[in-house]
């Protein structure tokens, strides 16, 4: 009767640290992947650690050296260093490895940033070319948050409010992601008229 009992406790054991640690196994297994990376640098990015966010998307193209989304942080990590030619072989990397909907409207996202990030010294014209790659996104998916967003930020940033404002709007109306910094600037806006 004890003997059942101590294997009994035994097995009980057992399961239950197995149970524990299959629970953690997977969190440990998602921190070292190219997506976790991308994930942290596109943070690093937002907080403008750029040292920090180069890091992450290196890391995220040694692991995986045909992971679209790595160039593109690549690409704007380049253009804040102010290296625009490295920035294009980047996102033109990007393009070339992008892989669904999803992963070529990021191509055309980096090149609106890139713009965005140069402005005129990359190029005069440089709202234009943000409008032709954000008309290039939406003919991929008009359903992405971000080309909305960053078409925003480029008609605020040339001084077109009422433009800015619309697409903030549209942002707010797909509810899919960049509610909050799409709803701040929209208030933002609204404040201003």
């Amino acid at each position: 009767m004890q003997r059942k009992a101590v294997y009994g406790l035994v097995i009980f054991t057992v399961v239950f640290l197995l149970s524990c640690t299959s629970g953690q196994l997977p969190v440990i297994l998602k921190i070292d992947t190219p997506l976790y990376h991308v994930d942290i640098g596109d943070k690093m990015l937002d907080l403008y650690k750029i040292d920090s966010a180069f890091r992450e998307f290196s890391r995220a193209v040694e692991m995986d050296p045909k992971y679209s989304p790595a160039y593109v942080g690549l690409g704007l990590v380049h253009g804040y260093y102010g290296d625009y030619a490295s920035a294009a072989v980047d996102l033109e990397s990007a393009d070339r490895y992008a892989r669904g909907k999803e992963q070529e409207v990021a191509v055309f996202v980096g090149y609106m940033r890139l713009n965005l990030i140069a402005a005129d010294r990359l190029s005069s014209d440089w709202l234009k070319r943000v409008e032709t790659r954000f008309n290039q996104a939406v003919v991929v998916g008009d359903d992405f948050p971000a080309p909305y967003y960053y078409m925003g930020m480029a008609y605020k940033a040339a001084g077109k409010l009422d433009l800015a404002a619309k697409k903030f709007y549209r942002v707010i109306e797909l509810g899919k992601g960049y509610i909050k910094r799409a709803t701040k600037e929209y208030e933002t806006l609204e404040k201003k008229k």
